[in-house]
């Protein structure tokens, strides 16, 4: 599953834990816990290590937030690839009437 680096941060903060705090919680380190929370390439983490850290954040507790935060984030992700900055004519262009 992807953006569970966006659900950790998520329930991090709900659970108002700074990362200092939640890497001593789950035993990792903060660098660690920093690059999963950004989705780094170079950090994976597994599905059982995942359900591990959502049941110290009481993940069970929030499942409706982990849903609107999924869906928040496909949501940006499909805005960010349709989003459109220029102008679609040239301003100088002049479009002709066909009758």
């Amino acid at each position: 599953m992807k953006n569970r680096g966006v659900v950790l941060r998520k329930l991090r903060q709900v659970n108002k834990l700074n990362l200092k705090q939640a890497a001593r919680a789950i035993g990792c380190s903060v660098g660690w816990l920093s690059e999963i929370e950004n989705e780094s390439e170079k950090c994976r983490i597994d599905d059982g290590e995942y359900q591990r850290i959502l049941a110290i954040y009481k993940g069970d507790e929030h499942k409706k937030l982990i849903h609107a935060c999924l869906s928040q984030t496909k949501a940006a992700k499909i805005e960010k690839t349709i989003s459109y900055d220029g102008s679609i004519l040239n301003p100088d262009s002049r479009i002709k009437r066909v009758n």
